[in-house]
């Protein structure tokens, strides 16, 4: 079963800066549950960036150097951090959550880099993948 939220955070963020994204653990087995980040970019598929579980030393993808990620669970959520953003880090960002035996949860943020100021954008979404194909040009082009 996959529980799909409703709400779509849009995070502007300065080259350079360092940035965090948040995934909900709560009401999950810690010691259960494996979590996996992807980033997706516009056009491209689904990359791995990190697998990770409780008291296991995280498995970063080849793309993606530990250097510049630093991820961290606990017992109610899961961090993954950008240490220093650059332009190719800008794309839709999804945490997966999978507890063996018991359900699957999946939770996405869309990460853009700003050139002038922007506000952040809270995205509504009954149909997420059409929703994100819709607004995601539009998202890239608010700070151009």
């Amino acid at each position: 079963m996959v529980y799909w939220n409703t709400l779509i955070p849009v995070i502007p963020v300065q080259l350079g800066e360092s940035t965090t994204f948040t995934c909900d653990l709560s009401n999950t087995y810690i010691s259960r549950v494996e979590v996996s980040w992807y980033k997706q970019s516009v056009g491209d598929n689904l990359k791995l960036i990190v697998n990770l579980r409780e008291h296991t030393t995280p498995q970063f993808a080849p793309e993606f150097p530990n250097s510049r990620w630093k991820v961290n669970i606990h017992d109610n959520f899961t961090n993954l951090t950008i240490l220093k953003t650059i332009q190719e880090d800008e794309g839709i960002y999804h945490c997966a959550v999978i507890e063996r035996f018991v359900f699957s949860k999946w939770t996405t943020f869309i990460m853009f880099c700003k050139r002038k100021s922007c506000l952040s954008h809270i995205l509504h979404s009954s149909d997420f993948t059409q929703k994100v194909l819709n607004i995601w040009p539009n998202v890239i082009d608010l700070c151009r």
